[in-house]
């Protein structure tokens, strides 16, 4: 377990996430023709899918990170990993909003005049990035190193992409804000893994 935490190359991941960030933020100061499509694409599947997908998401949201880590608290002797799953995930929420105050990107209810809100979606404020997904991938970066199954990553690569994915099939989200809070997420789970106690000698 402790050779999986160390071969990774956290500097490495910090910086190709930081520049995704960078790029979607950028790429998210208008709304493109590729976008909406891919927006269209996954908003106007069939609307009992929100139902499906509702459960799934709120492991994207701000509680989640808790209800893990009390989990991993109960079931595991060492603490390092509920602290781990609880700061990075409540960092990541925070984080997001700080950026969304950045790049004051809207919500698909105000850029896209045939949004499919559904009901429960976040119809105000403001998009990029969004927090579901920058909590989601947070989660997934931490857990990474002490699953030791391939099965047990694929599941949580898809988990993530699954929350992205409602978010934008509920009309929350744009697409670029879910790939924005991929990355957010992805480099507080690597400076966790880069600096926090869970790093052995």
């Amino acid at each position: 377990m402790t050779d999986s935490v160390e071969v990774i190359d956290h500097r490495a991941w910090i910086i190709g996430a930081t520049a995704v960030l960078g790029a979607s933020g950028l790429a998210a100061r208008q709304l493109s023709d590729r976008e909406l499509v891919s927006f269209h694409l996954v908003n106007r599947t069939p609307a009992w899918l929100t139902g499906v997908l509702w459960a799934p998401m709120q492991l994207g949201a701000a509680a989640s990170p808790f209800v893990i880590a009390g989990v991993l608290a109960a079931t595991r002797r060492e603490p390092c990993l509920p602290i781990g799953i609880a700061a990075t995930g409540l960092g990541s929420w925070f984080a997001a909003k700080g950026v969304k105050l950045v790049l004051r990107r809207g919500r698909p209810s105000e850029l896209v005049a045939e949004a499919n809100v559904r009901v429960g979606a976040s119809r105000t404020g403001l998009g990029f990035v969004s927090g579901h997904a920058a909590v989601a991938a947070s989660l997934a970066t931490v857990l990474w190193p002490v699953v030791p199954s391939t099965a047990g990553r694929v599941g949580l690569v898809a988990g993530a992409a699954v929350i992205g994915l409602a978010r934008v099939q509920n009309g929350s989200h744009l697409p670029l804000d879910v790939v924005g809070g991929f990355a957010l997420g992805s480099v507080l789970g690597h400076a966790w893994g880069l600096l926090g106690p869970c790093r052995r000698p």
